[in-house]
């Protein structure tokens, strides 16, 4: 469904989940703040992938999502 789920658990669970215990709306940013991040540092993560996996993993790339999965696409 997605190449990275556990990153994008915690954008849409954790996070959120911290900010409205500790009571700070201006927080709810910070999910957006961290798929920015994450999608900066999963970078090199998918560049060891590809040197280790070659075509193989280029292929799985282009048709899966990397933080979010596309749910209308997975039937």
């Amino acid at each position: 469904m997605c190449r990275h789920p556990v990153y994008g658990a915690w954008v849409v669970f954790n996070v959120p989940g911290m900010v409205l215990f500790f009571n700070s709306w201006l927080g709810l940013v910070v999910p957006i703040l961290m798929y920015v991040t994450l999608r900066l540092l999963v970078r090199s993560e998918e560049e060891h992938l590809e040197q280790t996996f070659g075509e193989e993993y280029r292929e799985y790339r282009s048709r899966t999502p990397a933080v979010f999965p596309l749910l209308w696409r997975w039937r």
